[in-house]
């Protein structure tokens, strides 16, 4: 382990050297290095402690975007440790969204939640999939464009390695159908919706029926 092994973090750690707190970090750094009882564990640590300090300094000066792309590929060699540790235990994010008859918010949606997985790594990309964040649409759309649109951009953002989930109303109607023996309880979730008229349902059943949808993928989730 040498310096050499974390270009972006060293690339930091000399442009802000005149900082105390940074003095301090690079003094850390080399410890660790020259240590051979030094644990992975111990240089990512100091990695999230380095993050704190690199951002205070970062957005204390006019942005420039060299500055930037190297603190992106900073989370780039963090991830690259994580992906080394047997002891990450780091949580998995499942960001759901629900939408009705609005292809080009969603669409807007999903181009940023990607942006920020190709730009910040967390989790790391395995098995051409970012493994820690996935999405799930719950839709409530009416229009049949809408709905299509929807399905064809689960199906694109998932190829392009975001985990993409389409929840609409037929996969909904499926959850909803374990819970026909508790008619209070399904009341309480689903008001008085008529089952033929499946759509704009509203943002607070949209969400009852996701909360299920996600107890269903947290169910196998270690």
């Amino acid at each position: 382990m040498n310096k050499a092994d974390f270009p972006s973090l060293n690339y930091f750690l000399n442009l802000y050297k005149s900082n105390f707190s940074i003095q301090i970090m690079q003094a850390s750094l080399d410890q660790l290095i020259d240590d051979d009882s030094t644990e992975l564990q111990d240089i990512i640590d100091l990695y999230m402690d380095a993050v704190s300090l690199i951002e205070q300094r970062i957005w204390s000066n006019d942005i420039d975007e060299s500055v930037i792309t190297k603190y992106q590929l900073m989370f780039h060699e963090l991830e690259a440790l994580n992906d080394e540790n047997e002891k990450d235990s780091r949580h998995r994010f499942i960001v759901t969204i629900p939408v009705a008859d609005r292809p080009q918010h969603l669409k807007s949606c999903l181009q940023s939640l990607l942006n920020v997985c190709q730009y910040f790594n967390y989790g790391g990309f395995k098995d051409n999939k970012f493994s820690k964040l996935s999405v799930l649409i719950a839709d409530d759309s009416k229009l049949p464009a809408s709905i299509q649109a929807n399905k064809d951009m689960a199906e694109l953002f998932s190829g392009q390695g975001l985990k993409v989930e389409y929840c609409g109303a037929a996969e909904q109607k499926q959850i909803i159908s374990q819970y026909q023996n508790d008619k209070a309880g399904l009341k309480n979730i689903m008001g008085d919706i008529d089952p033929n008229q499946f759509f704009h349902k509203g943002a607070s059943i949209t969400r009852n029926i996701a909360y299920l949808k996600l107890k269903q993928l947290s169910a196998d989730d270690e």
